[in-house]
């Protein structure tokens, strides 16, 4: 690429470096015009070969696209049907905003899905963002946040009248695994990678009331997208 950016700004340049010369200089009209035609074939060979090493390279380095990996909610839509599935909920009166929420016959589960950039390296409930040979502590720390989250729900259904135990209540993040080192496991929430979390949910053996279950999928709608 640069050899033919060079080559491009040479061919430019030539005609008018030499034309001067030839006018001060001229052994004769028929030399100039020979001269001076010799330089602008000369020029257009450079530009053309300019250009095509120029899209040679360029096209050496393009880059392949990747396959794009299925996001959490792609994954969830694989529930069976005894499982409720609500997006982007909004506990009132507080600042929790629930990614994924799923109500099934084993309990509640809450997913925190959203993406942050970066590499993480993972001690109880801290979340420290990996930067070459430091660390630091990230503002957003998504175990803290779907804790929190879990904790606005529970409120939430209460002051509905509806009792859940925080038993029935799992709160997970969905992390990319190759993004995360784990120093000290995770504290009262799950870490998991976003295909792992559909069988997390079918594995877990805890029950929950049919009753609870419709009142709580009752009340979500209102504050779900």
């Amino acid at each position: 690429m640069f050899v033919g950016f060079c080559l491009l700004i040479f061919a430019f340049f030539y005609p008018f470096l030499f034309f001067g010369i030839l006018v001060d200089n001229p052994d004769s009209i028929i030399n100039l015009f020979t001269q001076t035609v010799w330089i602008y074939l000369i020029s257009i060979i450079l530009m053309v070969l300019g250009t095509f090493i120029f899209i040679i390279v360029n096209l050496g380095r393009s880059p392949q696209k990747k396959a794009k990996s299925p996001v959490i909610s792609e994954y969830l839509n694989e529930l069976p049907d005894n499982y409720t599935i609500f997006h982007k909920v909004r506990i009132p009166q507080t600042r929790s905003l629930i990614s994924h929420l799923i109500i099934g016959p084993n309990g509640i589960f809450i997913i925190q899905g959203r993406s942050i950039s970066g590499n993480f390296i993972i001690r109880n409930d801290e979340w420290w963002r990996a930067k070459t040979n430091k660390r630091t502590k990230t503002i957003s720390n998504p175990g803290k946040l779907v804790k929190m989250n879990s904790i606005d729900l529970k409120r939430f259904l209460e002051s509905h009248n509806v009792n859940i135990d925080y038993a029935w209540i799992t709160p997970i993040v969905a992390f990319s695994p190759d993004r995360y080192t784990i120093e000290e496991p995770p504290l009262n929430y799950n870490l998991m990678p976003p295909d792992e979390v559909i069988p997390f949910i079918l594995n877990q053996k805890k029950a929950m009331d049919p009753e609870t279950k419709m009142k709580v999928i009752a009340l979500i709608p209102h504050h779900s997208k």
